[in-house]
């Protein structure tokens, strides 16, 4: 390529990042990990883990004010729940998409549990430094506690439950067997009490005779 080439090139990047950043918030920026900008490239809904999305307008100036706060949150919220993933979709990138989600208005953000394509509305806490409460988050999400570590309390709460079952079946043989040496006692009388009526019958018929 000659200089004129090369001039062209550099061009239509420059105007390919330029409309990128009027139309994405979050799109290729480190700074705003760990959100990911939905593109056809990267699309959320192809994701199965359970994840928060955010519905926004790079125009929209309480979008701009919202973006750090949002960022802020998912780093806090992934450190305890790192399986989760935030999300962001650009609606002048993607109106289709936001049509479908009959928005209020934006930003709207929306928590979707694991492998599931229902949505569930997050009302934002205004004026406070965390938008949303986290664990009202991880219910909605039906984390169910499942955070970081948690794999070893899961193997912990296993061994439990094994040790309580053998314990249950221990306690259920000690009840059996104290139930059949009670139910030996009870025959055992039954016998005995058989055997001096049969005596009294045979003393009886002695006397008679």
């Amino acid at each position: 390529l000659n200089m004129r080439g090369l001039f062209a090139v550099f061009l239509v990047f420059v105007c390919a990042k330029a409309a990128n950043a009027a139309e994405y918030l979050y799109l290729d920026n480190p700074d705003t990990e760990p959100i990911i900008d939905h593109t056809e490239d990267k699309p959320y809904t192809e994701s199965t883990a359970p994840k928060v999305v955010e519905f926004y307008s790079p125009h929209c100036g309480g979008c701009r004010a919202f973006k750090p706060t949002y960022i802020e949150f998912a780093r806090e919220f992934t450190e305890k729940y790192p399986q989760v993933e935030f999300h962001a979709v650009s609606c002048i990138a993607h109106p289709d998409i936001c049509r479908k989600e009959n928005l209020r208005g934006y930003p709207s953000v929306f928590a979707y549990p694991g492998g599931s394509e229902i949505s569930v509305y997050l009302e934002r806490a205004r004026g406070l430094r965390k938008p949303f409460d986290v664990d009202d988050l991880a219910a909605k999400l039906k984390l169910m506690g499942k955070g970081e570590g948690d794999g070893e309390a899961d193997e912990d709460d296993n061994d439990e439950d094994k040790e309580s079952d053998e314990k249950d079946d221990e306690d259920e043989k000690e009840d059996d067997e104290k139930e059949d040496d009670e139910k030996e006692v009870d025959e055992k009388e039954v016998d005995e009490k058989e055997d001096d009526e049969k005596e009294d019958d045979e003393k009886e018929d002695d006397e008679k005779e």
